[in-house]
């Protein structure tokens, strides 16, 4: 047994031990206060960090609403702005402070003989403005009118369900690559097929009918005029309904035409912008004989810059019959920014465009009945005859081996030709396009088969300029009665008033213009249309325009697409 040494109780430590116990306590301790303020400032960094980010959300969110804003007031404006423009905009502090003090710069700019609109919304925050630091956060997006060269057909007055005497319908094989819309009242039948959105301004609503026995209800019902008719079967040999795979949409108001392109908002573009102006521009004007014209397309070599038009004032008739004209003058395309007017009538266009123009036929308030475009011989661009192997819609391959439906890899396969065109032509007339039976020298026009017409453009007829309803079409002149020919169109047709081209016994031709047509798809994209072309009144977005980013302040100019 140990001895024990008096004043120490049995099993306690010596100083030595305890000395060593303090000093590994407060170690323990220093440690922990060390690690404890380590974590309390890693703590106060993620907060100050969560802060932050909540700062920079909420500066993309009040960026984002004015942006909103903006667009919205843009959209309601009559004259959309033509200069730099800055619009401010107090939003509510409750969901967007301290950011709700947002301003949005408008960029108007012209790109390819396109109006755009660059809107930049920028939310800032100045430095020790509060316990964020300082932000200046952006948005922006590009808009452009919505044109009316988007639509493979569209027709203010479809011409009435039914005419006494016969119906009047799309069906029986046709099928529309392109949007299709119509103001008034329409009649679908079986075998039409509709790849884009098809839209209609019918005041009716939607009556469909399960055969033709049903259908007969329309006649002599003037109801069914402002009514969309749709007719699911009219034989075996017509038996399939029609197929809207971009949908059907009756809209609760109508989408107007231009009533007059000398005021009209719409038309201002084309006004502003169109660099010649006949009969101004032409030296040599004769005012007694009137604002008629002689317009040709020429290109006589691959260059656009090259691209011209003559232009001869229609001065009389010769014994003969033909006309008689005045000097001939020339202009290069490139020259008066791809956009001319006439205010008068062209009575005769024809020619190959290297380049891309518009042509519009306007009316005056001397000259009321102008605004008339006659089609006097092919209209061609020049890139789409440079393809030999270039082809129009063919029915016998469009639709499956049973009829039920389309091939959507011959559809890619047509359309994506577009892709080798470079050219584009607009006609804009406030009267009719007609195509003629006969040039300005008594010569036959598309004749026969062995002579086609070619028609490449996006074709405007609005009818502004006279007091009929059923003026402002695109049609065939002596339809009911000219021998049969062929005509081949790329583009598509804005009207007032559907014209037919062409008369049927059964599923003959007997007089008139048939069609081989394709939509120029080009137009449906921003970008696409014809310079200065009229617009629906509508805007949409350029594609990839938006952007978000970080801006030193909201008077740095923002990235402005090509």
């Amino acid at each position: 047994m140990k001895p024990r040494i008096a004043g120490y109780p049995s099993g306690a430590k010596s100083g030595r031990e305890e000395g060593a116990t303090l000093v590994v306590v407060m170690f323990v301790v220093v440690f922990l206060a060390l690690g404890l303020g380590t974590y309390l400032s890693s703590l106060s960094g993620i907060r100050r960090m969560q802060e932050q980010r909540i700062a920079d959300d909420r500066a993309l969110q009040s960026a984002e609403a004015g942006l909103a804003r903006a667009i919205s007031q843009l959209t309601a404006m009559g004259s959309p702005p033509s200069v730099d423009t800055t619009w401010t905009y107090n939003l509510p502090s409750a969901d967007f402070a301290p950011f709700q003090n947002v301003s949005v710069t408008v960029y108007p700019r012209i790109v390819s003989n396109q109006q755009r609109w660059t809107l930049a919304s920028t939310a800032t925050l100045a430095a020790g403005a509060s316990r964020y630091k300082a932000i200046s956060r952006r948005v922006q997006a590009t808009l452009v009118q919505q044109n009316f060269a988007r639509y493979e057909y569209f027709v203010n007055d479809f011409g009435g369900v039914w005419i006494p005497g016969y119906f009047q319908f799309e069906g029986f094989g046709a099928a529309y690559l392109g949007p299709y819309h119509c103001n008034s009242g329409v009649a679908f039948w079986p075998n039409l097929w509709m790849l884009k959105e098809t839209t209609v301004a019918a005041s009716g609503g939607v009556n469909y009918f399960a055969d033709f026995g049903s259908y007969m209800s329309v006649y002599g019902n003037t109801a069914a005029n402002n009514a969309v008719n749709i007719l699911n079967y009219f034989d075996s040999t017509f038996n399939k309904s029609p197929q809207f795979y971009g949908g059907l949409t009756v809209l609760p108001q109508p989408i107007s035409l231009p009533a007059d392109m000398n005021v009209d908002v719409r038309a201002e573009q084309l006004r502003t912008n169109a660099g010649l102006k006949l009969p101004a521009a032409y030296t040599g004007y004769d005012a007694t004989k009137g604002p008629n014209f002689a317009i040709e397309l020429i290109s006589p070599t691959s260059n656009p810059a090259d691209a011209k038009v003559e232009v001869k004032q229609i001065i009389g008739t010769a014994g003969d019959g033909s006309a008689t004209y005045g000097p001939t003058r020339s202009y290069f395309v490139s020259s008066f920014n791809n956009a001319m007017i006439v205010y008068g009538n062209i009575r005769s266009l024809k020619g190959v465009l290297n380049g891309k123009l518009t042509i519009a036929a306007m009316q005056t308030a001397e000259l009321p009945d102008a605004g008339n475009i006659d089609i006097t011989g092919s209209l061609e661009y020049a890139s789409r005859k440079a393809d030999a192997s270039f082809t129009y819609t063919n029915d016998s391959q469009l639709y499956t081996p049973d009829g039920s439906g389309i091939q959507q890899s011959y559809v890619d396969t047509i359309l994506g030709q577009l892709n080798h065109i470079t050219d584009s032509l607009g006609l804009v007339a406030e009267r009719d396009v007609m195509i003629k039976e006969r040039d300005l020298a008594g010569v036959p026009v598309a004749a026969d088969a062995a002579h086609p017409l070619y028609i490449d453009a996006i074709v405007m007829a609005t009818g502004a300029s006279t007091g009929n309803t059923k003026d402002g079409g695109f049609g065939v002149e002596n339809m009911l009665t000219r021998p049969v020919g062929t005509a081949y169109f790329l583009g598509g047709s804005i009207q007032n008033y559907g014209y037919s081209w062409a008369l049927y016994s059964g599923s003959t031709c007997t007089n008139g213009l048939k069609c081989n047509r394709l939509w120029d798809e080009r137009a449906y994209k921003p970008g696409g249309a014809p310079p200065f072309f009229p617009s629906t009144g509508s805007m949409q977005f350029l594609g990839q325009s938006w952007r978000s980013s970080y801006v030193s302040n909201a008077s740095q100019m923002p990235w402005l697409p090509n």
